[in-house]
């Protein structure tokens, strides 16, 4: 893993290997945006408390997805950011139904393996409960 890094460069060399002017322009940049506003630093504060309870979130008791959402609570009640963008933005809603597809079904998996199904050996029987007439009359049953 250490030598990937100098095997791609071997491989495929940068176009640009020399950038002396980089730092200068940098600053010409960042000195004509000027200096933060105030939704950027709102958003660099929110940001960084966001990633502090992620890191620490174990020991403070704080859930990612709590941490998530305290953070886009914050830049809504500070107006840094509206709920009609929210709206508007379409792939990350995209993502959080495919998440929230996956999610569920990884949780119903693990409900699976949990109770056992893996290990299991079926044996012929009845089925009982819900669902029984879906599979048939003579149906496997799974054996503890």
């Amino acid at each position: 893993m250490i030598v990937t890094p100098l095997l791609l460069y071997k491989l495929m060399p940068p176009g640009i290997k020399e950038t002396p002017d980089a730092p200068a322009a940098a600053a010409k940049r960042l000195e004509a945006m000027g200096p933060m506003g105030r939704d950027e630093t709102i958003m660099a504060v929110v940001m960084g408390a966001a990633l502090v309870m992620w890191m620490f979130g174990e020991t403070l008791g704080i859930s990612p997805v709590l941490a998530a959402m305290l953070g886009l609570c914050g830049l809504l009640c500070t107006g840094v950011l509206t709920w009609r963008e929210c709206l508007s933005y379409t792939p990350a809603w995209d993502t959080l139904c495919w998440f929230a597809v996956l999610i569920g079904m990884s949780g119903q998996l693990n409900s699976m393996v949990r109770r056992g199904v893996g290990g299991r050996v079926c044996r012929g029987g009845h089925r009982e409960g819900p669902g029984a007439h879906a599979l048939g009359p003579r149906t496997l049953r799974l054996e503890g």
